[in-house]
């Protein structure tokens, strides 16, 4: 909020000190339809850099994959009885640290079939959780386009994803100079991070930074 200087007779706005890298931004209030009303903009703006070139629209987004998820709402399972009971019964016999022990699921996708094709899928895996003698039959028996990521923590963080950024660039190198890639995000911490922005923008690709509580105005 701004301040009044009798002084000078002005309104300035105080300064808020220094802000640590771990400090999150919560604003008091939340204009959510004019937040999506500027994305939008936002969006046609960078379609218009593309001056006349084909534009293709990315996504990325990232999720924690549970490898015992157990009966929760939105699981897609046979609905066998005996498939159910099979699956309840391996829940119950497996150890807790497996049935807390999860991986991460970064997914791309693209509005066009021929880009889809070439865009890869990631599974980033603890050394417990991807061991290192299993991961040959993994890697035989998935679709080519699934990378299996082993590293000490399942959990994505900014160095990572602009690897993960780079590789999706280089895949997409042979279509840079006819198309304009527009790559939407949402707002997660390591996505606002300067070494992914830098990596976008080396891999020519223009970011669209999505607020949170969008999906039901975009």
């Amino acid at each position: 909020p701004k301040a009044w200087d009798p002084k000078s007779g002005r309104h300035f706005f105080p300064d808020p000190g220094p802000i640590s890298d771990s400090a999150t931004y919560q604003p008091r209030t939340r204009d959510t339809p004019t937040q999506a009303y500027a994305c939008w903009r936002w969006h046609n703006f960078l379609e218009k850099l593309g001056n006349g070139k084909v534009v293709v629209r990315l996504n990325i987004d990232e999720t924690a994959a549970k490898l015992w998820p157990g009966s929760l709402p939105g699981l897609v399972a046979p609905c066998q009885p005996q498939h159910t009971r099979r699956r309840k019964n391996n829940e119950q016999r497996a150890p807790l640290r497996l049935r807390r022990s999860c991986a991460t699921a970064v997914c791309t996708i693209s509005d066009d079939e021929e880009v889809q094709r070439l865009l890869p899928q990631y599974i980033v895996g603890n050394e417990h959780i991807l061991p290192a003698a299993s991961l040959p039959a993994l890697r035989q028996h998935a679709p080519g386009n699934v990378i299996f990521i082993r590293r000490k923590s399942s959990w994505l963080n900014a160095e990572l994803f602009s690897q993960i950024v780079k590789d999706i660039g280089a895949r997409l190198l042979p279509m840079r100079d006819s198309a304009h890639i527009v790559m939407a995000m949402d707002s997660c911490r390591s996505h606002l991070s300067p070494r992914v922005l830098r990596a976008c923008a080396r891999s020519g690709m223009h970011v669209m930074l999505i607020p949170p509580a969008m999906t039901g105005y975009l």
